[in-house]
């Protein structure tokens, strides 16, 4: 319990704006926008002052002599030459909390699901640090993902990652909806990024249901920015590891990892990258490990990743 109380200090401690830089926007083309005079690096988040008043989050992607790029996190709607931006020394986190069960939260961490604030505690890395290899255990222990003829003839581990691919139409969607409702889990993360947002209250209606319970449900829809699906993404893998670390075993589903790298993909030609294999850019290849290897076993909890 003090160890608990003593981490949690010590992350708020690490929020606290004790600096304050200034810039203004010197360029908008496209998705990103170039500021002058701002001291901040990659990853870290900003505040952009609009002419209507409002105030735009925006996210470090690049940086450049003698300024920095930034990428919206909002509308842009208002913003003009010189717009000022602030940044205070605020790290790329989300806040987390067994108040999450139950809840389902956007690509921003924030709660669209009607049912009041969340109570958090804890605030986890987006971008965590990879962890040691020699702390991973073993995958030796089967888990029962609900469906029998997985379990018989392909059985999955827990801490395993499993890519599903198919073609459109021939039920991946309730293969997904299936182990959502049946498999023997602690915690369920389902992150649903680029998804129609027709589409998405069907999804929790119909496959998830009664399992919503002990779920956390990331919704990052195709219409938002490349870099809220991208942000939504290291959400669900930042939820899934406070829960992993609480000693749980963590079911994580991703829907899809295609439409998190097409997200990548843009966000990378937004910023210059050159374009590769079938136009994904060279951060498409750099980021996605990054993802993948935040599932597995260790000796508190386990994660066990869908994608």
């Amino acid at each position: 319990m003090g160890r608990k109380l003593l981490a949690d200090l010590v992350s708020r401690i690490e929020q606290v704006d004790v600096l304050t830089s200034y810039g203004e926007v010197t360029k908008a083309v496209g998705l990103v926008l170039e500021c002058m005079g701002l001291k901040a690096a990659i990853g870290d988040v900003c505040k952009v002052m609009l002419s209507s008043g409002k105030i735009l989050e925006a996210e470090v992607v690049g940086v450049r002599s003698g300024g920095v790029i930034l990428m919206p996190l909002g509308n842009v709607e208002g913003l003009a030459l010189g717009s000022e931006v602030m940044y205070k020394g605020r790290k790329t986190t989300v806040g987390v909390g067994e108040s999450l069960l139950g809840r389902v939260i956007d690509g921003l961490g924030r709660p669209i699901d009607s049912k009041g604030p969340l109570e958090v505690y804890h605030l986890y890395p987006l971008y965590s640090p990879p962890s040691n290899p020699l702390e991973r255990r073993r995958i030796d222990e089967p888990m029962d993902v609900g469906i029998r003829a997985i379990n018989g003839l392909i059985t999955i581990g827990k801490g395993q990652r499993i890519g599903i691919f198919s073609g459109s139409g021939v039920g991946k969607t309730t293969l997904l909806g299936m182990m959502i409702r049946y498999a023997k889990a602690d915690v369920k993360v389902i992150a649903l990024i680029g998804e129609r947002g027709r589409e998405v209250k069907e999804f929790i209606e119909k496959h998830v249901g009664d399992a919503l319970d002990h779920s956390v449900v990331v919704v990052a829809t195709s219409e938002q920015p490349p870099l809220v699906r991208v942000r939504g993404t290291f959400i669900a893998a930042a939820v899934a590891e406070f829960f992993r670390d609480m000693g749980k075993d963590v079911l994580l589903i991703m829907d899809s990892l295609t439409r998190f790298a097409m997200a990548q993909r843009e966000v990378g030609l937004s910023i210059g990258e050159p374009p590769a294999s079938k136009g994904y850019t060279p951060s498409v290849f750099a980021t996605m490990p990054k993802l993948l290897e935040r599932a597995g076993r260790w000796e508190k909890g386990s994660i066990t990743g869908f994608y």
